[in-house]
């Protein structure tokens, strides 16, 4: 298991709580997308020092995850199906990640060269559900 921790990161327009390795003084790697948008699965930041409410400042990206990424908005039906299980599974065997967030929206994030249409394994999974 990862050494995660949860950190409350501050940017210009507001806070977010955001899941995150430590991977040295001040720098982390995400384990999750950022619903502010510009910050992704994988990518590694930089943060100044914690606050006094124990937040910590968003400094700047030092390094993108390398990865594609892809965003859908689907049913609850489809999110919860077994084919959209053994999909994600199908993903992180093929080295990316996949999130749902909010309850319909669905972050995919691919190694770039890999080759899938993603759409077309979603409307194959929702052809499949009936």
């Amino acid at each position: 298991m990862r050494d995660e921790v949860e950190l409350y990161v501050t940017f210009p327009d507001g806070r977010e709580l955001l899941y995150m390795t430590p991977l040295g003084p001040n720098q982390y790697r995400l384990e999750v997308t950022s619903i502010g948008g510009h910050l992704g699965y994988g990518d590694t930041i930089e943060v100044g020092p914690p606050q006094s409410d124990g937040a910590v400042p968003y400094r700047r990206i030092i390094r993108r995850s390398g990865l594609r990424t892809q965003c859908f908005v689907l049913s609850k039906k489809l999110m919860e199906s077994p084919g959209m299980q053994d999909f994600a599974k199908q993903i992180e065997a093929l080295g990316g990640h996949w999130e749902g967030i909010a309850g319909g929206v669905l972050v995919v994030h691919v190694p770039r060269k890999l080759d899938l249409d993603i759409q077309q394994e979603l409307k194959r999974i929702q052809r499949n559900l009936g």
